[in-house]
């Protein structure tokens, strides 16, 4: 539901930066379709922390989560490691061999959900060497790319959890519930 629709050409650069709305960037796996291996590393560049490696296009299953711990505000890279060729290849395009943009970044509506994948922002990216010509058409004899941005896509929803219940709070609900259990029994056997 969400293919990049230019195959061959260079996707336009993404609005950045990348910035955590939560203290929580949860990512799920969408597909890949790629010959080589990759995984995705989520960088947080405020606080200088790193997911490792994950969400392989090899072994990963569609809808799998990880959930990647963030402060508001902070800002965000998404890094693509493709384990054949020894490249990485980033969200941020001056990251990359000739500024060339390796993702297409669309918003994910509800409506294109699959296996359980809330609305988010989309990402897809390009594991191979982007050698674009002037008009952004991937050709030439140094372009390694079909520029089709589906080697490795997933979609990732910011969010802040819920604040767990005070330990006073679960006990009074824990009565509640022995309370209401009484008041049945009395009921049922007519006292």
């Amino acid at each position: 539901p969400v293919p990049y629709a230019h195959s061959g050409h260079v996707a336009p650069n993404p609005s950045l930066p990348i910035k955590a709305t939560g203290t929580e960037l949860d990512l799920y796996y969408y597909g890949g379709d790629a010959a080589d291996h990759d995984y995705i590393i989520v960088r947080d560049l405020t606080a200088g922390t790193s997911s490792g490696h994950i969400l392989n296009n090899s072994t990963s299953t569609v809808g799998e989560e990880f959930t990647f711990n963030t402060n508001p505000g902070d800002t965000l890279e998404f890094e693509l490691v493709n384990t054949a060729s020894g490249a990485d290849f980033f969200s941020t395009p001056n990251d990359n061999p000739g500024n060339e943009n390796y993702v297409y970044i669309t918003s994910f509506s509800a409506a294109d959900s699959i296996a359980g994948i809330p609305a988010g922002t989309f990402v897809g990216f390009e594991d191979l060497f982007i050698g674009a010509n002037s008009d952004h058409v991937c050709t030439g004899s140094s372009n390694k790319s079909d520029c089709d941005y589906n080697d490795d896509e997933f979609v990732f929803v910011s969010t802040t959890p819920g604040a767990a219940p005070e330990p006073s709070s679960l006990a009074l609900l824990g009565t509640s519930i022995l309370g209401a259990a009484g008041i049945v029994r009395r009921r049922l056997t007519g006292r």
